[in-house]
This record gives C-alpha cells, structure tokens and sequence, in this order.
C-alpha cells in the first residue's frame, strides 16, 4: 500500500536541499519554464518534482505524469532518478519518452481514426537518415531527376504538411506531396515508408482532429514535463501545443536558453517565448 506524505510534510527524496526558486518549481501548479546552466540540477528537479507530486498525490491517482525529452539517453536518465527517489510503485505513473516515441505510440494507438487517405500500410518502416529516404525515393518514384532535383525534392519533403495541400503553389512542393502521399500508401507489396517527422504530423492530425483523443490524453497526463527545451523542433512544439494547450493539464519546461545545440538540426530560437506567451507560463531561473 503506498504511504501518501501530507503536503507540509514532504521534503525532497535522498536528503537533497533545493534552492528557494527550485523548490517553487516542485510545488508549482500552474505553467512555467525554468532556465538554468549546465549541471545546475535541471533534469533532478524534474525527478524531485515528480516525487512531489506522486507522494503527495498531488497527481491524483489514477492521473499519470509525462515526461518528454529530445534524446534517448535523457528519457532514460529522468525515469531511472524518479525509480530511485521515490519507488517502483509509484514510478508506474511516471512516463517517460522521448518526442518521437510519444508521437509513435499515439499513432500506432490511433492511426485507425485517420482518413483513409492517409491510412498507412498495417506494417511500415521508418526512415531515420537521408540515405535510407533517397533508397525509398528509388523504390517509390520512377521519374527521372537530377541530383539537384533530388534534393530539393527530398527537403520540401521533409517538411510538407498534413493535410496535404490541395492547391501546391508550385512544381516543387507538388513533387513533394506526390512523394510524401507514395511513401505514405506503400506500393506494389512494399510496406509504407516514413520518417519521425511525418508520424509527428499524422499525430498531431488525429489530436487536432478527434476531441475524444484529445481529451482522453488530457485526462490521462495530469502533469507534463519538457526537458532539453532549447533544442525543441518548431513541429515538436506545435505537436505538444496541440495535445495540451489550453487544457489543465500542467506543463513545466527546463532548459538552457544559451546552449542551444541542435539549431542545425531544426531547434526553434523562439521556443522559450513562444511557449512563455501559448501557455502563460511563469519563468524561473536556477542559479546554484
């Protein structure tokens, strides 16, 4: 049977002793993100928070938290301290994923509720780099293009929306939906191919698209964490935005507003003030 710790009673697992502005965070109810430097303590606040929250039941049972990093390793790191302060037990309510994970495990649980047009073959694989798209493009496209085509097929690609554009301003972006929609339905046999970007969009579609989803998502995540902020996608943020924003469910954010890392792989410049100005969100800064 767990032990609930009455609020005023609860102090920080292991012995740890947080700053005033650190422990604000713990104990925070709405909105905020919290700035801080390297080894300030970011992703142990999280783990201290979540202890808070699931000892005090502040994340009232059966309510879970959610835990969302940029990288593998941090997923792994945050879920491995919040076993350690505060159990196995409770830990079970504490998911952690990175953004790529969260937005696969929504598609695969949902993808039966998209229109058929954007229905995927049941089995699909996933491109992780650009040889394995410029392999599929071979596979699935028997135009001829040129390697400077190729490319600039292959980046608008990337980045075409769901749902498609019926009316594509030009050739290139047209070329792009073409190939987006093959690699979407699969052909002669071959499973469906697609990268973590367009899971990202064909979640967010179904989010965006069906209010039960939607709702039985906020009502699962009572609490929502975001770790590595700074190196979040602007499609990473406008997932998460649809899934939680303007909902009671809690988001806190942390992250390092001077080392932003991944600019070169998509990290939005803008993501500390937009989420500042989406949720209403509160900021805090660690400073030992």
């Amino acid at each position: 049977m767990i032990h609930i710790v009455p609020e005023a009673k609860w102090l920080p697992a292991d012995g740890l002793k947080l700053e005033p502005s650190a422990l604000t965070v713990v104990k925070n109810e709405t909105n905020c993100y919290v700035l801080a430097g390297p080894g300030a303590g970011k992703t142990e606040l999280l783990a201290q928070r979540a202890c808070y929250l699931l000892q005090t039941n502040k994340c009232t049972h059966p309510k879970r938290i959610l835990a969302i990093s940029f990288k593998r390793d941090a997923a792994k790191n945050i879920l491995e301290r919040v076993k350690k302060r505060c159990g196995d037990e409770l830990a079970r309510r504490f998911s952690s994923l990175t953004y790529d994970a969260f937005a696969k495990r929504l598609f695969d649980q949902f993808r039966n509720t998209l229109p058929m047009e954007y229905h995927p073959s049941p089995q699909y694989d996933i491109l992780t780099d650009y040889g394995e798209i410029i392999h599929a493009f071979e596979l699935f496209e028997s135009s001829i293009y040129n390697d400077y085509q190729r490319q600039d097929i292959i980046r608008a690609f990337e980045n075409t929306a769901i749902p498609f554009n019926k009316y594509p301003s030009n050739e290139l972006e047209k070329a792009a939906i073409n190939i987006q929609n093959k690699f979407l339905k699969g052909k002669d046999g071959l499973p469906s191919k697609l990268t973590f970007k367009a899971i990202t969009r064909l979640s967010r579609y179904i989010i965006l698209t069906n209010k039960i989803i939607r709702k039985a998502l906020r009502i699962t995540y009572g609490y929502v964490f975001l770790d590595e902020f700074q190196d979040t996608t602007t499609l990473q943020y406008e997932f998460i935005k649809s899934c939680f924003h303007d909902c009671d469910s809690v988001l806190t954010a942390v992250g390092d507003d001077k080392q932003r890392i991944m600019v070169w792989a998509g990290a939005d410049r803008e993501i500390f003030k937009k989420f500042k100005e989406d949720f209403n969100a509160q900021k805090y800064i660690l400073t030992i």
